[in-house]
């Protein structure tokens, strides 16, 4: 067994952990720590689960080195854990937020200038899409997406802004939540967006 690192989570470097998306609702912290622990030593995992201890869908893996992070994502994404395609991307700390509800017709370059028009200090924009498409059906992103800015105070002006019931994107009221924090989606909607086969592999 791997000795538990030195380094813990209110120590941690920043850019060591991971978001997991598309988990099925019956896996174990066994089991992802079993299919992550070949990219490096695993400090934390945090399986997200809702008010009523049911597990969402998606989790938080924290590395001890962002090296290790790095090839969880590279390798991961569209890994199969008990019949299901799962989705690793950086989770972003606390400089980033969660954009849900979006329009699945957008492209990334739409989205991108939407956000930009409405916020500033934006570093950048990631938009999963959807690459399991049928002939001849136009590119779809997958609903959501993760937006980071320049600091922690850009990105917790914007996520004001954005949790203003008047506020629109385009012509949508997007969810806007930290991306680090235990986000509340609506489950049915997260197993929505989950759904869908293969992150964008970088």
């Amino acid at each position: 067994m791997t000795q538990p690192s030195e380094i813990d989570h209110k120590h941690a470097i920043k850019g060591t952990e991971v978001f997991v998306g598309g988990l099925p609702r019956t896996i174990s912290e066994d089991k992802i720590r079993q299919e992550f622990s070949v990219c490096g030593e695993i400090v934390e995992i945090r399986l997200i689960k809702d008010q009523n201890g049911n597990l969402k869908g998606f989790c938080f893996v924290r590395f001890s080195t962002k090296e290790a992070a790095g090839r969880a994502v590279r390798e991961k994404s569209g890994t199969l854990l008990e019949g299901k395609s799962i989705g690793v991307l950086p989770s972003i700390e606390h400089n980033a937020l969660y954009f849900g509800n979006l329009n699945k017709a957008w492209s990334a370059d739409e989205f991108e200038k939407l956000v930009l028009q409405v916020f500033p200090d934006v570093v950048s924009v990631d938009l999963p899409i959807v690459k399991d498409i049928q002939p001849g059906q136009k590119p779809r992103n997958r609903g959501f997406a993760f937006v980071r800015f320049s600091s922690h105070a850009a990105a917790a002006r914007a996520q004001r802004v954005g949790s203003q019931p008047d506020f629109r994107l385009g012509n949508l009221h997007p969810a806007v939540q930290w991306a680090e924090e235990d986000p509340e989606i609506d489950p049915k909607e997260l197993a929505k967006v989950m759904t869908y086969s293969g992150y964008p592999n970088n």
